[in-house]
């Protein structure tokens, strides 16, 4: 079985959304191939400026949401690749949407 998981701070941040990857990744490993994509790109701040009542940052439209998007888009091709039979997006609405 082939796992994938999707996180774009993976790597540069340790929350609880990267440590489970991570932990979980580590776990699976000897029973299951798993694969970690994760964003290359130096992430300063993963937080909005705006409220979370802005309707911008409701519909993900916000500059990280945005980079989450454009990052998922780029990594599509590797994820067909690999052709995983199940895939956890751990940001936002547009990684469960894809």
């Amino acid at each position: 079985m082939k796992i994938a998981f999707i996180n774009f701070y993976s790597g540069q941040l340790n929350r609880g959304g990267e440590t489970f990857i991570r932990e979980l990744s580590a776990h699976l490993s000897p029973k299951v191939q798993t694969a970690i994509y994760q964003s290359d790109t130096d992430i300063k701040d993963p937080y909005s400026a705006l409220p979370v009542t802005h309707i911008i940052r409701r519909l993900f439209l916000d500059l990280p949401k945005l980079r989450e998007l454009l990052f998922t888009l780029k990594i599509l091709p590797r994820l067909l690749k690999f052709r995983p039979e199940i895939i956890i997006p751990q940001n936002s609405g547009w990684q469960a949407l894809i």
